[in-house]
This record gives structure tokens, C-alpha cells and sequence, in this order.
């Protein structure tokens, strides 16, 4: 990484900085796959592989060199009857990914759902970054998190004069760190969590009233108009405006009903019937009820009611026919839930 003091007034003014983006010297920050083969053989591992590599492999340095994370494979190999785990990320605290997060809320939680998911993300990336600067610039922050080895990068295009690069979580060990982010991401901030279990136990028992309040009850406590990543969301084009809401909201429901356990999956924006409903939780148990969640937004300013709000959801749930495409999937059982959203306000109906 850059000097901090590297500077024309430094006696430290001229190094020469090989980054993570970097030709220079690639292969000699971590092991190859090359070195990594040769070391499972001879300790008589090579069976265990592919498994090693989706742990701990999955940095690439320069444009295409891939490079394994050198002290989990150390760990790994020094005694491999301990199994795969997280070795590296053990040693170290890794709040600077939820300050990342933080500089804006809106983007780093949708940024962090698309990494989970493997899903693309494009960013433009610095070389030169200084510790002290991310704090005050989420696109300086996602370069720091590439250095510090909790991205990787590829694909690189020229756009407008800077490099865009694809971003992605470089393997499994590095992905529970994410994981327990986004699963920890209220609890850490409001010790909420007797909150939150209400609301996923109220919707489970398909008590979708009490789901209602409880989470109106939430949005009073955790949601501060400033969360939505623009401090004077106000002053911008009510389009944009929406736009803002609209993913905000769609966000931390999103984030919310991850919270859900094991026994189910959480889909976002997947198509189903004629469209793709915004939230989808299916059971791994098929005789379980499965859930369609849609949201309609509007800021304060506009004119549609909560109520108007809800009805767009709920028609837009049966012309679309969301509830047809769950069922094709061998789902019996289906509640379809729309909300309307406006400011701290929350209406929900049952279609």
C-alpha cells in the first residue's frame, strides 16, 4: 500500500508501491496454485483440493495471477485434521468492513447483498490509498478493503480515463466475514434482537398484523432519514428521490429478513410468473409456507397514500402472477404481502 508520508517533503519521497492492481512482483505476496498444489501432495492432501482452494484462494494480483492467502494455508496445511476453517480472518478485527458500510448505508448494505450473492459489482478503484482518507469517501473505502485482502479484483475496462474493475469476496473464508456482517448488522447497531425475532416469529406464524406493527415499531427506532445516503435528499429531483427511498427500503427489508435461519432462502428481485416480485423467501421444507414480499415507495412529498401504495403492491402481485410462478416450484402454501412505504410509515395487505 502507499506511504502515508511518502511525500516531496519526506526524506521517503521516491518508493517504488506494488500494489494489489500491480505486474510487478505478483506472485510473490502469497503462495501460486502452482506452490499450493505441490504442497498438498506432499503432505499427502491432494484430495482435499478443490475444497482448499475455494477456502483460501481467489486473490488475484496484477490482472490474473491468483494467489492464496499465505497464513490460512500455513494453518490449513501445519494440521490439516483441524479441517477448513477461518484462519486468517481471526487475526484481526474486521470492523473496518462495517465502517465501510457505514460511510453510506444505502450502498454498503446493497454492495454487500451483491457480493454474498455473487452477483457483479463495478467500481472504480485507487492504488494510492491512504488509511486516514477512507472515512470520508465510500469509493476510497471499497479500494482500502481490495488492499487489505477482502475483495479481489478482475476485469478491468478504461472508463473515462480511469480503470473500472469488477469486485467480488475472493473465497469461503472471506465470505463469512460478509455473512456475519449483514446477520449482526442491527444487533451491533441498536441491540435490537428481541426486536427482530418478534418480527420474524410474528411473520413465520403468519401473523402478518402483529408483523406489521412490530416492524413499524422498528422503523420508529432503527431508520433515520439521513440512512438513506443523501443528507439533503430533500433538495434532490423527486425521481431521484424516490429512486433513494426505494432502494433504501428495499435494503433493510432485505437485510431484515435475511435474519430468517437456515431453513429457508431469501431471494431478491428473481423472476417468477410475468416479473420478478422484490422479495421472495422459499422453505427448504416445500410443505412450509413460502413468502412474496412487493413494495411500492413514495417520498413525503408525494401525493399517493398508504393505502394507494399497498393496492399498487398487492395488484401488482396478482397481474404479474407471482404467486403462480412460487407454486410452479412444488409450493403449496403462498402469502403474498404487499407494503407501502412513506417516510417512517408502513401499510401492508395479504393478496
Amino acid at each position: 500500500m502507499k506511504i502515508a508520508q511518502e511525500s516531496i517533503f519526506s526524506d521517503f519521497n521516491n518508493p517504488l508501491v506494488c500494489t494489489v492492481l500491480s505486474e510487478d512482483f505478483t506472485t510473490s505476496f502469497g503462495f501460486t496454485e502452482d506452490e499450493v498444489e505441490k504442497m498438498a501432495e506432499y503432505l499427502g492432501v491432494s484430495s482435499n483440493l478443490e475444497d482448499i482452494k475455494k477456502w483460501y484462494n481467489g486473490y488475484i494480483f496484477g490482472l490474473d495471477t491468483v494467489i492464496y492467502n499465505p497464513w490460512s494455508i500455513i494453518k490449513y496445511m501445519y494440521n490439516p485434521k483441524n479441517g477448513l476453517k477461518p484462519y486468517w480472518i481471526n487475526t484481526s478485527d474486521n470492523r473496518i468492513i462495517k465502517e465501510v458500510m457505514q460511510l453510506d448505508k444505502l450502498e454498503g448494505k446493497q454492495v454487500v447483498e451483491k457480493l454474498i450473492k455473487g452477483e457483479e459489482v463495478k467500481k472504480v478503484l485507487e492504488e494510492n490509498v491512504v488509511y486516514q482518507s477512507i472515512k470520508d469517501n465510500p469509493n476510497v473505502a471499497w479500494s482500502f478493503l481490495l488492499h487489505a485482502g477482502y475483495l479481489k479484483a478482475y476485469g478491468r475496462e478504461k472508463e473515462n480515463n480511469r480503470f473500472e474493475y469488477k469486485i467480488a469476496i475472493p473465497n469461503i473464508e472471506v465470505k463469512t466475514i460478509y455473512e456475519d456482517m449483514i446477520l449482526n448488522f442491527f444487533k451491533e447497531d441498536t441491540n435490537i434482537s428481541a426486536d427482530i425475532e418478534g418480527i420474524i416469529t410474528s411473520l413465520l406464524k403468519c401473523d402478518i398484523e402483529k408483523f406489521e406493527r412490530l416492524l413499524k415499531e422498528l422503523y420508529l427506532k432503527q431508520v433515520s432519514y439521513n440512512d438513506v445516503g443523501a443528507k439533503n435528499i430533500e433538495e434532490l429531483p423527486e425521481v431521484e428521490q424516490d429512486i433513494r427511498y426505494e432502494n433504501f427500503h428495499h435494503g433493510f427489508m432485505l437485510g431484515l429478513l435475511m435474519l430468517i435461519g437456515t431453513g429457508y432462502t431469501v431471494e431478491s428481485n428473481k423472476e417468477y410468473g410475468l416479473g420478478r416480485p422484490d422479495i421472495v423467501i422459499l422453505p427448504k421444507d416445500k410443505e412450509k409456507t413460502a413468502y412474496i414480499f412487493e413494495f411500492k415507495w413514495e417520498s413525503t412529498k408525494g401525493t399517493k397514500t398508504l393505502e394507494t401504495l399497498t393496492n399498487i403492491a398487492l395488484n401488482q402481485i396478482k397481474g404479474q402472477k407471482y404467486k403462480e410462478g412460487v407454486q410452479a416450484h412444488g409450493y403449496k402454501n403462498v402469502v403474498c404481502i404487499g407494503a407501502g412505504f412513506k417516510g417512517k410509515e408502513i401499510k401492508m395487505g395479504v393478496a
